[in-house]
């Protein structure tokens, strides 16, 4: 695309937000109280967090809660994780 002096203009597009898409949409205001109620969580000072990512934000935005079965595998000894598991 050139302008009107044949020179290339350069668009832009605005890059996603952090939090634009959870990680589990299906995250509720209750899973996040019952997480914040066990510990480590409910020994947290949520005082200690940024206003711009509160810990009721990160854990609503970057958590899952899981419900394994019995003999469901979780992590394998070895693997490369990029989770913690509580």
């Amino acid at each position: 695309m050139g302008d009107a002096a044949g020179q290339e203009k350069i668009v832009g597009f605005e890059r996603p937000r952090r939090w634009d898409v959870p990680y589990d949409s299906a995250m509720s205001d209750a899973d996040v109280d019952r997480i914040l109620a066990i510990p480590p969580f409910s020994q947290i000072d949520e005082s200690n967090f940024p206003e711009s990512t509160p810990l009721r934000e990160i854990l609503r935005n970057d958590a899952r809660i899981i419900r394994p079965g019995v003999g469901d595998i979780l992590v394998r000894q070895g693997d490369y994780g990029s989770s913690a598991f509580f």
